[in-house]
């Protein structure tokens, strides 16, 4: 599933640094046949995310574009940058509501 996700976003550098993985820990990760709990959680919390994206923007090109781009309403980080923590997928979240809903603040 993992490796599916990856492949599907192109988005291994910003998955991998999100798991708190370096590229050789992803491929490892990638042929496991299980993850740990933790990096589960944090896999399905980064799911969750990108999901939330397509559905706000509408396409999953549109999403990795936002995902990978300077955002005023994220203190100028991109999305992608933000996802190491729980915290900064929750604001990424926040922010993807906020858009969701015509609030540009």
């Amino acid at each position: 599933w993992l490796a599916s996700m990856i492949q599907s976003t192109g988005l291994q550098e910003g998955i991998g640094n999100a798991l708190a993985m370096n590229p050789d820990q992803l491929v490892l990760a990638c042929q496991s046949d299980a993850l740990s709990r933790r990096t589960t959680e944090s896999m399905l919390d980064v799911a969750r995310v990108l999901k939330a994206g397509e559905a706000t923007w509408g396409s999953q090109e549109k999403s990795i574009e936002w995902l990978v781009s300077s955002v005023p309403a994220l203190a100028d980080n991109s999305p992608l940058n933000l996802m190491d923590t729980f915290e900064g997928r929750r604001w990424v979240m926040q922010t993807l509501r906020k858009i969701e809903y015509g609030d540009f603040s």
